[in-house]
């Protein structure tokens, strides 16, 4: 009887720890969703100043990278990726309201790139891309979530390890835990994050911290040269700056951006305390944001270039020079040709990227995609091929842009110059061949508390499929106003009782429905007028299950996977 009644309890606490995880994931959800939607589409966040890049005054033109290759031979490493940063927020950028000092004098002292672009408008991609110097066609982390970097990839911490480089890494985000598949090559990889510095629990970890453990390494004895990886999370929604910065800011965006400005500061002075030798310093983006442009309100589903357009610095002017700008387009997979350049690294030769010390092509044509939303809800990928001025934007709405007299992209000249568009397309096509074509997503066993994680941080992740996504869905641009319009419905659940997380925003959010089933009902009605939008009964489902609604709930599931299986949205 005694052991019937333990494994009772034990079967009842349990189901108890398992409720109280799909209580409190679907709490994490809204509230992430809830606070991103508030904290990017409000009017003063949306009418962000857009500007044309224009790089320090004083910059000199120069057609590559100034220096030969093993300039800097044996010297220490260190490359700093700012998550979701725009150019245009930065001082060296043209921007002047923004307190961005030391990425000034870094720009100034060192070369600047003034059309840099991301190979995706996501984290993992991204920056997958920069450690193995390929697109995420080839590299296969496709998107947040659902993909990983596969062990075959070489990473630039694999190489410079085997060249005797001690490697470490410090990331802020769980987008970039070591699961995903980055962390190979580095011999220590911290990717601990916490939920102090976000209002609504999101899996990040905040720059001070994340710099106080990067200094903490740098302090030790070491025999080596360092390779040592930085990542800043806090420029991503939510917009949440501390104080002073938060107050000198009219937007809270680039307050997040003034206050990385300032952990680089910090890191940099426990660098050059840590090196006998000038250190190579790389300071760039994973992607940029939209903040409304186009109608999106952050990044992840289009390929404008308010998301794809990133900083770029590369820092050592002892042996590269001061002052030097580069005009030229590059792309994140140059990055790791041109760091072996410079190093005397040998690197494979079968990349996507060139070296960036020799003065790249400017035909040279370069890729860019948007396949998130691909993977999730079925709609269509979309994939940017640039070649001199032209950027077309392939789908099934195509768009073609000439960026040099339309930088901000308000024209589609298309329809106007179709010969042209039609050789952009054959040339994507041809580079991309079958590769373009997304594979079932990896099997690394996301927990609905995982989900959790990713969507709080505005990711959305349909885990468990099994066979590869559709390739004739819906164009994105077609479906980010209803998009949006289901973001202000989730962002607008005031609070409920279960689970506590959802308290926790109630004091910030003054939304108009008081209990779940309210939200609900207006969930219903938006798949009554729009019946073939998957993301809405994804939503459902989970709500109808929290409510304990579980037949409804296995409804909106069958649904959701025959659209997005099988149908467009009408």
């Amino acid at each position: 009887m005694t052991a019937d009644r333990d494994e009772s309890l034990e079967r009842r606490e349990s189901a108890r720890r398992s409720n109280w995880i799909r209580l409190a994931s679907i709490g994490l959800i809204v509230a992430g969703l809830t606070f991103q939607y508030r904290n990017l589409a409000a009017p003063q966040r949306v009418a962000i100043p857009m500007k044309t890049l224009e790089v320090a005054a004083g910059s000199a033109p120069t057609p590559a990278v100034p220096g030969s290759s093993g300039v800097l031979r044996g010297r220490n490493v260190v490359l700093v990726t700012l998550d979701t940063t725009r150019p245009d927020r930065l001082g060296c950028y043209g921007n002047p309201d923004i307190e961005t000092p030391i990425l000034d004098r870094l720009a100034a002292n060192g070369v600047i790139f003034s059309n840099a672009v991301a190979t995706a408008p996501t984290t993992l991609p991204t920056h997958a891309s920069i450690l193995t110097g390929l697109y995420p066609y080839h590299h296969g982390a496709r998107t947040n979530g659902l993909y990983h970097l596969a062990e075959e990839q070489l990473t630039l911490a694999e190489i410079l390890s085997e060249n005797g480089y001690e490697t470490a890494a410090f990331v802020s985000a769980f987008t970039l835990s070591e699961r995903f598949g980055l962390a190979q090559g580095f011999d220590h990889y911290d990717d601990e994050t916490d939920a102090v510095s976000t209002l609504v629990g999101a899996p990040e970890r905040r720059g001070d911290r994340t710099t106080d453990r990067a200094i903490r390494w740098l302090k030790k004895t070491r025999s080596r040269p360092f390779f040592l990886w930085v990542h800043f999370f806090d420029p991503h929604q939510a917009y949440t700056p501390p104080s002073p910065v938060a107050e000198r800011h009219e937007y809270a965006y680039d307050g997040e951006i003034a206050f990385v400005d300032q952990q680089l500061g910090r890191l940099l002075k426990a660098v050059d305390a840590a090196s006998e030798d000038e250190p190579l310093l790389v300071v760039t983006a994973d992607h940029g944001e939209a903040l409304g442009e186009h109608g999106e309100v952050s990044h992840g589903l289009l390929a404008y270039e308010a998301t794809l357009r990133i900083p770029l610095i590369v820092h050592a002017p002892e042996a590269l020079g001061r002052g030097h700008h580069i005009s030229a387009r590059v792309s994140q997979v140059d990055l790791v040709p041109t760091i072996g350049s410079l190093l005397g690294v040998e690197v494979p030769e079968q990349l996507d990227g060139v070296d960036l010390t020799r003065a790249p092509d400017p035909d040279r044509p370069i890729v860019a995609e948007a396949v998130e939303y691909q993977a999730n809800y079925g709609w269509a990928g979309l994939t940017a091929l640039y070649r001199g001025s032209l950027k077309l934007v392939d789908g099934p709405r195509p768009e073609l842009f000439d960026l040099v007299r339309d930088p901000l992209e308000k024209n589609d000249v298309f329809a106007g110059r179709q010969h042209e568009a039609g050789a952009l397309r054959q040339q994507l096509h041809a580079l991309r061949g079958a590769k373009a074509r997304l594979a079932a997503p990896s099997d690394i066993g996301l927990d609905p508390d995982d989900v959790a994680k990713l969507e709080a941080l505005g990711y959305a992740v349909t885990p468990g499929q099994q066979s590869e996504p559709r390739t004739n869905g819906p164009d994105p641009k077609e479906m980010q106003p209803i998009l949006n319009q289901m973001y202000e419905l989730l962002s607008n659940l005031r609070t409920d009782p279960q689970p506590a997380i959802w308290r926790r925003v109630a004091d910030r959010i003054q939304g108009k429905f008081e209990e779940p089933a309210d939200l609900i009902a207006a969930l219903e009605a938006m798949t009554a007028e729009y019946p073939n939008f998957a993301p809405a009964y994804r939503y459902l489902g989970l709500f109808y299950e929290e409510q304990n609604r579980l037949a409804d709930a296995e409804r909106a599931r069958e649904r959701f996977t025959e659209i997005v299986g099988t149908t467009a949205v009408d």
